[in-house]
């Protein structure tokens, strides 16, 4: 039993460092590539606003470290036997699990309003526009590198206006500064869709060659019959036919997530947020 609670204390830590620390970093380091940034400033872009999902995740903590579990007794009424009846919570009740638990609920709690908005409108609009078609990805680079060719061309044009040492306008200024944040993210999509043309090869390698993980699967008892589970219990026969499926059902949930935030983007309430940070 012990050793059962240190596992599951250990794999919910990697979970929590994770969620608010390995993820967070990542996205906002991409988030800070640039062409002309080094990967030290890169880097610190990225810790300075890692810190405040860190922070987050060590508030969470402390409240489930420090928060009483259960309410004083009718009959204590002093401050100072309050305070000594918290202190006793504190010392003889395991406040480690308690803070995992707290943290794990509050992944949970965002990770059921993920669900409920993208999710399940993922899974609602990706059949539509699988039979609508994509864009060609050759045709799709064809009309960034216009696109881009158009923007750098106006900005071009706007800096010409001033080579005599003329001070810029404000409204040139601006829009200036707009064209040049368009200029990054076109170019920033062309590269990419210049890697999805050209890293077909490096992807079939990376699926044929890749050891993955490996995932399992606890049925429990249901009261109406699931056609999932009574799929997933005859696929146990076929090893490993289960595990194809089970990762085959993950990866739809997570497709149909990721369609339903490029369909609708990240939005609180009705205001859409972006979240380019260049």
């Amino acid at each position: 039993m012990g050793t059962s609670k240190f596992n599951a204390g250990v794999l919910y830590s990697m979970v929590a460092l994770l969620a608010f620390v390995v993820m967070p970093f990542m996205y906002f380091y991409y988030e800070e590539k640039d062409e002309d940034a080094t990967t030290r400033q890169r880097m610190c872009g990225a810790l300075k606003y890692t810190i405040g999902f860190l922070i987050v995740g060590i508030i969470l903590l402390l409240v489930g470290a420090f928060a009483p579990l259960k309410k004083p007794p009718e009959n204590v009424t002093h401050w100072d036997k309050r305070l000594l009846f918290m202190k006793d919570e504190l010392l003889h009740s395991e406040r480690g699990e308690t803070s995992l638990a707290l943290v794990m609920g509050f992944l949970s709690f965002i990770g059921m309003l993920i669900m409920i908005t993208y999710t399940a409108y993922g899974m609602t609009s990706l059949p539509f526009s699988m039979l609508k078609g994509f864009k060609n990805s050759k045709k799709e680079h064809l009309e960034v590198s216009q696109d881009r060719e158009s923007v750098e061309e106006r900005a071009r044009m706007i800096r010409a206006n001033y080579m005599d040492g003329c001070p810029m306008s404000g409204h040139d200024r601006r829009t200036l500064t707009r064209l040049e944040g368009e200029e990054k993210l076109l170019v920033r999509r062309e590269r990419h869709l210049q890697a999805a043309n050209l890293g077909w090869l490096n992807n079939l390698d990376k699926a044929l060659n890749s050891l993955g993980y490996k995932f399992g699967y606890a049925l429990p008892k249901p009261q109406l019959p699931n056609p999932i589970n009574i799929i997933m219990v005859y696929a146990q026969k076929v090893f490993p036919l289960d595990y194809c499926l089970f990762v085959a059902i993950v990866l739809y949930f997570l497709y149909c997530t990721m369609a339903g935030i490029r369909a609708i983007s990240i939005r609180c309430c009705w205001i859409k947020v972006s979240l380019q940070l260049g």
